[in-house]
């Protein structure tokens, strides 16, 4: 089997594998043709500007619209901190784990994370 591959558009690497054998040549830089000018390859369409109506159709949210949102976000890290607090305090008397300081806080972000993933759309 014979492989080639073009490495930054000059160089061409050849790769000839013959049973057990593998072989890897460099070749020299070969004549690289001249595009054609009559053709134009079609645009990408990921890439085409949207139109500006399209591009508006929600507006920003204000500041008091954010400083709620991050209201309510500090709101569920103290709830699901303190449930992870007592969760790890419950753990650590009913059993003989003792689990590291920052537990609270990591079973606080996953529960944050699974009352995210269950109800995405909720405000509170």
């Amino acid at each position: 089997m014979r492989t080639r591959y073009n490495y930054l558009g000059e160089t061409t690497i050849e790769v000839v594998i013959d049973g057990e054998c593998v072989e890897v040549n460099l070749l020299p830089p070969g004549p690289v043709p001249a595009p054609d000018p009559a053709y134009s390859p079609p645009p990408d369409p990921a890439l085409v500007a949207a139109p500006l109506e399209m591009c508006a159709v929600a507006p920003a949210p204000t500041k008091k619209r954010r400083t709620v949102w991050g209201v309510i976000r500090a709101g569920w890290f103290v709830v699901f901190t303190a449930a992870g607090e007592a969760l790890t305090y419950a753990l650590n008397n009913l059993t003989s784990l003792n689990l590291p300081p920052g537990t609270a806080t990591a079973i606080g972000a996953v529960g944050y994370g699974l009352k995210r993933g269950l109800w995405p759309g909720t405000t509170l």
